[in-house]
């Protein structure tokens, strides 16, 4: 919901926008993996994800 929220505000005001979600919570106790896990992995798929982008700044 806070993505589309950004999302519709920057679209209505013309700004250019990239929301990249990296960790979305289970809502089922049945996940396979804590948040405290999967907070490195995200973070270290986000920062790989940016870098590249700003190495190659049109894919």
């Amino acid at each position: 919901m806070e993505s589309a929220a950004i999302g519709e505000a920057a679209a209505s005001l013309g700004v250019p926008y990239l929301i990249i979600r990296s960790i979305s919570d289970n809502a089922s106790s049945e996940a396979n993996i804590t948040f405290d896990e999967m907070l490195p992995i995200a973070t270290r798929n986000s920062q790989e994800l940016i870098q590249l982008m700003m190495a190659n700044p049109k894919l």
